[in-house]
């Protein structure tokens, strides 16, 4: 199933992640789009227990992401066997991806329930930031 990349009606030409984020897919086919249309460095800036962490590169305008209307600050993830993600020490984590969002949890939370969105989990990142996370897929 590929990730399908559409505009939400908030920001015209931005770029609109929810169906990946129904955590209905492979950590490679939620990532495979985003890098081939170059939407984020593909260089991690940070790695975190094997989880690299990639910034977007249009902040505003034409190829913005968005997830559920709400605008992403970074993209994570980790797949097995794919060159983009490295590994850390220590045991070596599922296939996991998602964003982090500039939204605090509870608005986050009811937006997903809202979208009947019921898979990916949430976590507090700070007051005004959530990550949204598919694990396992």
């Amino acid at each position: 199933m590929a990730l399908a990349l559409a505009a939400p009606s908030m920001a015209v030409a931005a770029v609109n992640l929810d169906k990946g984020l129904t955590c209905e897919m492979s950590a490679t086919a939620f990532f495979s789009p985003i890098v081939q249309r170059r939407l984020i460095d593909i260089e991690p800036y940070a790695v975190e227990d094997s989880i690299s962490q990639f910034r977007p590169r249009a902040q505003i305008g034409k190829n913005a992401l968005y997830a559920f209307g709400m605008k992403v600050e970074t993209v994570f993830g980790y797949a097995r066997d794919q060159i983009m993600f490295l590994r850390g020490p220590g045991t070596e984590p599922e296939n996991t991806y998602g964003v982090v969002v500039k939204e605090g949890i509870a608005n986050v939370q009811a937006q997903l329930n809202s979208m009947g969105v019921h898979r990916a989990q949430t976590r507090r990142i700070s007051s005004s930031r959530t990550a949204i996370t598919c694990e396992g897929v």
